[in-house]
Formats: C-alpha cells, sequence, structure tokens
C-alpha cells in the first residue's frame, strides 16, 4: 500500500494558502481590535452612580525571587493552589463550577470527539496553514 504524500503546490494553491493565511491574520487582528475598542474610554464625562466597589488586591509582595528563595516560594505558591477553593468568594464559585463541568465533560468526551476529526490530507495541509498563519499573527504582535 502506497501513501499519497501531497507535495506544497506551486501556482494557484500556494496563492490559496496565502491569502487563506491573510484573511485568518486579518481577522484575527480585527477581532483584537474590536474587543479593544469594547473597553470604556478614560476620562469620559459619564456620570457615577455611587463610589466605585473596592477590589480585593492580592498580596503577591513575597520578597526576593532568587535561587535561594526558590523551594520556599515553590512551596507557598503550591499551598496557595490547593487552597485557593477554600477562599473563593460567591462570584468567583458562580464562574468556577460551570468551567469545572464543562472541562470534565471534554474530558470526559475526548476520545469519541477525536474520532470524528477528519485526518484527510488536506484538512491536516489547512490545520497547519491555520497554525502558521496564528504563530505568524502571534509574532507580529
Amino acid at each position: 500500500m502506497k501513501l499519497a504524500v501531497r507535495t506544497p503546490g506551486t501556482g494557484g494553491d500556494r496563492i490559496k494558502q496565502i491569502t487563506t493565511s491573510w484573511l485568518l491574520a486579518t481577522l484575527f487582528t480585527a477581532g483584537s481590535l474590536a474587543a479593544c475598542a469594547q473597553t470604556p474610554a478614560e476620562g469620559k464625562d459619564a456620570p457615577l452612580k455611587g463610589p466605585a466597589p473596592q477590589a480585593k488586591v492580592p498580596n503577591f509582595s513575597r520578597g526576593p525571587v532568587d535561587l535561594k528563595s526558590f523551594p520556599k516560594n515553590l512551596f507557598v505558591d503550591q499551598k496557595d493552589f490547593w487552597t485557593a477553593p477554600l477562599h473563593m468568594s460567591q462570584t468567583d464559585w458562580e464562574w468556577a463550577v460551570p468551567l469545572v463541568l464543562v472541562g470534565g465533560g471534554l474530558i470526559a468526551a475526548d476520545n469519541t470527539i477525536e474520532k470524528h476529526v477528519p485526518t484527510s490530507p488536506t484538512t491536516i495541509s489547512h490545520a497547519v496553514t491555520a497554525s502558521n498563519a496564528g504563530v505568524g499573527v502571534l509574532a507580529g504582535a
């Protein structure tokens, strides 16, 4: 049995790949700019409805970060990570529970989803092109 290997084409195929890459990069950039445009502008004369609520700011000052303090910092970071659910507010729980359920569902369905993903050379080629476009956009950003 001989596997057909598709080599990168010339002419029309290459132009199509470049066009697709640029289109994906443009869409990603436009989406990013649109998301930035949604943030409220500084200095607008909007009426205030009351004092702004003060958010709790975590204390990140733990001393120097060097090789000598690495074991202690590693232990403290692990302790903070594993005890985080004990310090979560009601709002944090409202987001955490659904996200954990969705994540667990996706992990459970991973093998089933994988069986439905097409693995044709064309699909793989498109995935590689999209991935390369993403790397280009990331490097450009």
